[in-house]
């Protein structure tokens, strides 16, 4: 439920009763590291999955999927199909704090340059960076370049529920625009039926992240839905319980993995 005070209490708990690993999906990347430290001051490993911590927590590793180079694959996609026209989108985001949130956007801004300007993926990626960093500093970004305009930022905390009036929020100051990106398929669901409601379309829709199968069925539709990126939670479980047997069985540390640990 994205209750920060509730996860430090749980931790607290797993640290209490002694268990031998703990496996955290943080709901923020600042709120977890007093819990995480705590745990490695206790003897016990953490493993964090999904979401990242700073780059200063104890962690063993960060098992998620590769957040950025998925949402430029989606990115190059959804530049192509506009051809020469101008992009004019607004942007639903999922919790701020979140470096999983920071990463699928910068992701796909970085493609959407990428295809529209012709610039080597570096030069894609410097300019990704800067533009979400004027998003988050004004609340819109414009790239001459690529003629790509995010015009208006909204926080739909990864839910259809939430994404829905998040999305009607922004339609109210935006009706003129022809995108709506997502950072992950979830809130563009519910970011579809606002767009339905309000009786617009022609509106497209693109997700940096999650495969899911509503989704997917409405890209194989042929409706407004062009894309979404890959984020296999069987895969990121999986891979997870590999390192965790790892470490408890053989003794693995952080020194035996990589900072993030990221799936194909």
């Amino acid at each position: 439920d994205e209750n920060i005070d509730k996860e430090m209490e749980n931790m607290e708990t797993f640290i209490s009763q002694g268990y031998d690993l703990i496996i955290i999906n943080p709901i923020d990347s600042e709120a977890c590291l007093q819990s995480i430290s705590n745990a490695a001051s206790a003897g016990i490993p953490v493993i964090a999955v999904d979401n990242a911590p700073d780059d200063s927590a104890e962690c063993v590793t960060i098992v998620c999927s590769d957040n950025e180079r998925n949402g430029r694959a989606v990115g190059l996609y959804v530049g192509e199909q506009f051809g020469d026209d101008p992009i004019v989108s607004v942007l639903l985001s999922g919790v701020k704090g979140a470096v999983v949130s920071q990463e699928r956007r910068t992701g796909l801004m970085c493609g959407i340059i990428e295809q529209r300007t012709g610039c080597t993926e570096d030069e894609a990626w410097e300019q990704a960076r800067e533009m979400e960093q004027t998003l988050i500093d004004t609340g819109k970004a414009y790239h001459e370049g690529a003629d790509f305009a995010i015009n208006g930022q909204g926080w739909g905390n990864w839910t259809a529920d939430e994404g829905l009036p998040a999305m009607e929020d922004l339609l109210t100051a935006n009706k003129d625009i022809n995108l709506v990106l997502g950072e992950n398929d979830n809130m563009l669901l519910g970011a579809m039926t606002a767009i339905e409601n309000a009786g617009l379309t022609g509106i497209k829709l693109a997700a940096a992240a999650d495969g899911q199968k509503e989704a997917i069925k409405l890209i194989a539709d042929g409706t407004d839905y062009l894309a979404t990126g890959d984020n296999s939670p069987v895969t990121v479980a999986k891979m997870t319980l590999e390192v965790a047997v790892d470490v408890l069985e053989n003794g693995a540390t952080s020194d035996d993995y990589e900072t993030v640990t990221r799936t194909p």
